[in-house]
């Protein structure tokens, strides 16, 4: 590292003192050779150090260094619901990988009177945080895995439902939430022929009492609207994050198709992320398809009016899948 002063300066600018690169470098204290200038400075010598996972390192230079080996023990919580965690013997110290609830996807649409056909919008994928925890040996644990979106219900009397969002995964330590994944947002639902349902966004930004980093779900795909006698595809749900890189977007349906699920992200060692249901575009299966687990969005439902027979056909959106948490010490 730079040292806070340069070399002390003789007459005409020449530098005076004996300190070498050897000397600096050997953690030697030194001083100025002018009388009066009083500079004096040392770079200790920090050896070859093991870096622990999130660890700050101190002021000087280093004669080499490794990462510390991987952790000992690792456990994963991926069922919705609360759970109490109890710390092995000696672990003060965990890394906590928390990947929020998919969002469910839109039910289709149908409005015989104003004869408008809409398919749902697909549901967006859970985002995905890490962050280092320190813990004591007397803390109760406490685990909150959010459970996936439901699908939105498909309507022939033009009233179809929301997707709705994915619940927050969190963790609690002696009570106070420490860090807490919001889930993805839900697809929607539209009732003109003009205007079709939108995908669900990502979730809002997790907090955490601690320094985190994060990686982002994908967007739910659109759905698409017409008149009548043509069959609108759901969205696809998006896919939730991984450790490597952000969930991929699901695709808009189109007329006679269903959007894909966007893929989940890549994993850089830790968790790879889910992909999100597919949009349904069947009138044999007009459900939007589930998204994956962890936290992958639920695909939009199908809609369907055929006018000359008055036949409907509407499905339902596909559920998110739940969140999930992992832990390594």
């Amino acid at each position: 590292m730079p040292l806070p002063f340069g070399p002390a300066q003789g007459e005409g600018g020449a530098p005076v003192g004996t300190a070498t690169a050897a000397d600096v470098l050997t953690g030697y204290t030194f001083s100025s050779a002018v009388a009066g200038i009083g500079v004096a400075g040392t770079m200790p010598n920090n050896g070859s150090p093991t870096i622990q996972p999130g660890q700050s390192l101190a002021a000087g230079y280093y004669t080499g260094g490794q990462a510390a080996a991987p952790g000992s023990g690792s456990v994963s919580f991926t069922t919705p619901g609360t759970f109490q965690w109890t710390p092995p013997s000696g672990v003060t110290r965990i890394l906590a990988v928390l990947i929020g609830a998919g969002g469910g996807g839109g039910g289709g649409n149908v409005s015989q009177v104003n004869i408008t056909t809409s398919s749902g919008g697909g549901g967006a994928g859970g985002n995905q945080i890490h962050v280092f925890l320190p813990l004591n040996p007397a803390d109760t644990v406490t685990l909150i895995v959010g459970q996936g979106g439901t699908g939105g219900l498909g309507s022939s009397a033009n009233n179809a439902t929301p997707g709705s969002a994915g619940g927050t995964t969190s963790i609690q330590i002696n009570g106070q939430t420490v860090v807490s994944v919001p889930g993805g947002n839900g697809g929607g639902v539209a009732s003109s022929s003009t205007t079709a349902a939108s995908g669900g966004g990502p979730a809002t930004l997790p907090t955490s009492t601690y320094p985190y980093s994060a990686m982002q779900g994908g967007h739910g795909g659109s759905g698409v609207s017409t008149g009548s006698n043509s069959i609108c595809g759901g969205g696809g749900g998006g896919g939730s994050a991984g450790d490597g890189s952000a969930g991929g977007a699901g695709s808009s349906g189109v007329i006679n198709g269903g959007g894909s699920g966007g893929s989940g992200g890549a994993s850089a060692g830790l968790i790879a992320g889910a992909a999100g249901g597919a949009g349904s575009a069947s009138t044999s299966a007009p459900n939007g398809a589930n998204g994956s687990t962890p936290g992958g969005g639920g695909g939009g439902g199908m809609a369907y009016y055929i006018t000359s027979n008055n036949t409907v056909y509407v499905g339902n959106g596909g559920n998110g899948g739940n969140g999930a948490i992992y832990i390594y010490w």
